[in-house]
């Protein structure tokens, strides 16, 4: 059972998650998705370690230029 605050949280990670993916090119949702998600199971800080331990599905030069200007 979730408490008050932890529903509060989800609510609103869902919010901002979805206003997000709406305002993003449709091609790099994905990408933005398997970030996100990775870097809220790392217990590191940074996005690398993210995307070395969920192995995600793109070269980490995909991901660094999504970061970097926007673009896939």
């Amino acid at each position: 059972m979730l408490t008050q605050e932890q529903k509060t949280i989800l609510g609103k990670l869902g919010y901002y998650s979805s206003f997000l993916t709406v305002a993003l090119p449709s091609r790099s949702v994905p990408t933005f998705c398997g970030l996100l998600v990775a870097s809220m199971i790392t217990t590191e800080d940074f996005v690398t370690q993210s995307w070395f331990q969920e192995k995600l599905h793109n070269f980490w030069g995909n991901y660094h230029k999504w970061l970097d200007t926007g673009q896939k």
